[in-house]
């Protein structure tokens, strides 16, 4: 598997993505001046996640069969290609950048209300600088 390399453009991706969904359907439209950052963003996105895809369904062809016993190999993508719903690949991609941006919304909203904190507690601030600057070596 391939993904480390690519953590930097997830960590791209999901900060780039906009805060409001009219900001979002404007940019996706084209109609703005990051008309075309947002589809080089959307086309990155689409790369990356067909990459994803691709290497769960090349595994092993019979992996993925209903008889496999090995449930505790199986991870997210697994199962959602394990359904006979009629997951299309859109709708999985689009479950995956849910589950990623879910998880790297709540990391940064967490992080804004601790600055804002320390902000308000300088004393506090002071200290952490200190033994960060302590622990982490240059």
């Amino acid at each position: 598997m391939s993904y480390p390399p690519r953590v930097w453009e997830w960590t791209c991706l999901s900060s780039s993505a906009p805060t409001r969904m009219t900001s979002y359907a404007a940019l996706c439209r084209g109609r703005t001046s990051k008309g075309t950052k947002a589809r080089n963003t959307r086309k990155l996105w689409d790369e990356l996640l067909d990459e994803i895809i691709n290497d769960r369904m090349s595994k092993q062809p019979c992996e993925h069969d209903r008889g496999n016993d090995d449930q505790d190999e199986m991870d997210f993508v697994d199962v959602l290609l394990l359904q006979e719903r009629g997951i299309t690949r859109d709708h999985l991609k689009a479950i995956l950048v849910d589950m990623f941006q879910a998880g790297t919304e709540t990391t940064s909203v967490v992080l804004v209300f601790a600055m804002a904190e320390l902000m308000q507690k300088p004393h506090l601030m002071a200290k952490l600088q200190a033994e960060l600057r302590t622990n982490i070596p240059k």
